[in-house]
């Protein structure tokens, strides 16, 4: 989601700089102050997308000669992280910097296997599949000197399934405890999973789980680790970066780790700056100032004639995707809970509208929130929603939905009326939607607001009566119950439109327990089929993505699993060496 979700955290506003280079510890790191400086330049020499998903479609590791030491790469994206502990944030910005410091046992190459990196080599898993057991590297440590162990491990999967840190606002907690028994070392360097029941991604267990610093952190309670100042101060790291400043609203900045266990990174370090537009992004693009950013496809022409850029296909990876409010307690559940409002709400739209009018036609209207090149989309999901405006009206007039005199429709004293909270990446979409919602006797209004306050909506407030956001369903398996299952409509959990279907719920647990991928996509068919029937969700559009990188970045790889998973990044260089 590009507003995968989390609760607020407080900020710490201590920062640490002691140990970056010069170039990093001005009070504000832009390329043009960089280069003015010669003398800081010398003394320093020794990524969206950041969207709520994975890249696909390209490189750009076409080489301008051989790798060199030096210079930055500065990464962009609409919103600023939530702060740098992946476990409880859940937006895409966050995890990808929370990734640059801190490693997996295991991560993910460009082919979707594990690839190890705190791990000595992928897990080996016992005959009846529930038992992965881990091989630790011994000469992995931490930024301030201390060995990476069993111990750290063992700890970090205990904040996210040991009843005693319950108050530890884990996003994953529900899912990742109905399968997961236990966690446990059987030696200084060695860890073993145990599952359950089976588990069909128990085979990429460990490879979003970034470790955390047992002799830094594990004094603290659940509760404390929610706003503990390392959470926005990460003072000890283990990945091949290490943390320099957080700007908030502005930008991140991370130095290189010298002594990081892999090698250390040919740049001296990485930067992600908060771009709030994509207008402004490819001016930033254009001038210099950012060096990747995600373009909009009226901006791919005029990027793809700059000299200096490249523009790479990132294929389908989101889902622009509205929400209903479904908790009983609430009004607009009133108007939503209805299945046949949210067919007809469904037939009332004119997507392929949306896609012209937004996306220049480089879209296309989608049938599910499974991505179109997905192993388990359905080809034959029904039922289908076409534009037709009269089958919408039907569906609305035999529902009790009449119109007043003002052309909006009420029933038993309740007006066809709400609000629809987004984000600015969605202010176009939603009013086009109210206004083809309008054509059929509603009133909506849509609601701007920053992508945080939409997430904490979602996650903990949930007083809205419908949401607009991105689904982004994982690049590496189609499992989308975080979206729908009733266990995840906990606060905290994702589900904060509160969708309850024992149906949907038993197709969902069978889904993760097929470890056949035959029947699995029997499975996720039937899955499909219930969530059109339903309208669970209401599916409006996907992008064909594009990406801008400068041309002086080499080995960036675009690859449908590349976006978070960037053990590569330490290899990544730039050709000025600036």
């Amino acid at each position: 989601m590009g507003g995968r979700v989390n609760a607020a955290q407080e900020r710490g506003t201590r920062r640490s700089t002691a140990s970056a280079p010069p170039a990093l510890t001005s009070p504000r790191w832009t390329r043009r102050r960089f280069l003015g400086n010669t003398a800081l330049l010398a003394a320093s020499v020794s990524a969206a997308e950041a969207f709520l998903a994975a890249c696909g479609g390209g490189t750009t590791s076409s080489s301008t000669g051989p790798p060199r030491k030096g210079g930055h790469v500065i990464d962009s994206g609409p919103s600023d992280v939530k702060n740098f502990n992946y476990y409880i944030s859940a937006d895409g910005y966050t995890w990808i910097a929370a990734n640059m410091m801190f490693d997996s046992l295991v991560s993910i190459d460009f082919k979707g296997n594990p690839f190890p990196i705190l791990a000595a080599k992928p897990a080996e898993f016992s005959a009846d599949g529930l038992t992965a057991t881990f091989k630790l590297r011994q000469d992995a440590k931490w930024t301030d000197g201390e060995p990476i162990t069993a111990e750290d491990v063992v700890w970090t999967f205990s904040l996210l399934i040991d009843p005693q840190f319950n108050d530890f606002n884990y996003f994953g907690r529900t899912q990742l405890k109905n399968y997961l028994e236990s966690v446990t070392s059987t030696d200084r360097y060695t860890v073993v999973f145990k599952a359950k029941k089976p588990y069909a991604t128990f085979g990429l267990i460990g490879s979003s789980a970034p470790i955390l610093p047992k002799h830094v952190l594990g004094k603290y309670t659940g509760k404390e680790l929610n706003t503990v100042d390392f959470n926005t101060n990460p003072t000890v790291s283990s990945g091949v970066f290490k943390f320099v400043r957080w700007e908030q609203g502005t930008q991140v900045t991370l130095a290189r780790n010298e002594n990081y266990y892999r090698g250390p990174s040919l740049l001296d370090g990485w930067i992600y700056r908060v771009v709030p537009n994509f207008t402004a992004a490819t001016q930033a693009l254009k001038t210099g100032e950012i060096d990747d950013a995600p373009l909009l496809p009226e901006n791919v022409a005029e990027v793809k004639a700059q000299p200096s850029l490249t523009v790479v296909p990132a294929g389908h990876r989101i889902v622009d995707t509205c929400c209903f409010q479904l908790d009983p307690a609430k009004t607009a559940s009133k108007i939503f809970g209805d299945k046949s409002v949210r067919q007809a709400l469904m037939y009332a739209l004119d997507r392929q509208q949306i896609v012209k009018a937004v996306y220049f036609n480089q879209g296309v209207v989608p049938d599910s929130v499974i991505l179109p090149e997905s192993w388990a989309h359905s080809p034959n999901i029904k039922p289908r929603y076409t534009y037709d405006k009269a089958k919408a009206e039907s569906l609305l007039d035999a529902a009790g939905w009449k119109k007043d005199s003002s052309g909006t429709r009420s029933k038993s004293g309740v007006q066809l009326k709400w609000e629809l909270l987004t984000f600015n990446q969605y202010e176009k979409h939603a009013q086009i939607l109210a206004d083809q919602w309008k054509a059929i006797g509603a009133d909506v209004t849509p609601k701007i607001v920053s992508l945080q306050a939409e997430l904490d909506q979602i996650l903990n407030i949930r007083t809205f009566d419908m949401v607009m956001i991105t689904f982004a369903p994982s690049v590496l398996d189609p499992d989308i119950s975080s979206y729908l299952h009733t266990r995840y409509t906990v606060k905290g959990g994702i589900n904060g439109w509160q969708y309850r279907n024992p149906a949907m719920d038993q197709l969902l647990d069978d889904g993760l327990a097929a470890v056949d991928r035959n029947k699995r996509r029997e499975i996720y068919a039937r899955i499909q089929d219930l969530l059109a029937d339903e309208v669970a969700v209401a599916p409006i559009s996907i992008a064909n993505s594009a990406y801008a990188v400068n041309k002086r970045v080499q080995n960036w790889p675009f690859n449908p699993f590349s976006a978070y998973y960037r053990y590569w990044i330490k290899d990544t260089w730039v050709s000025d060496g600036k």
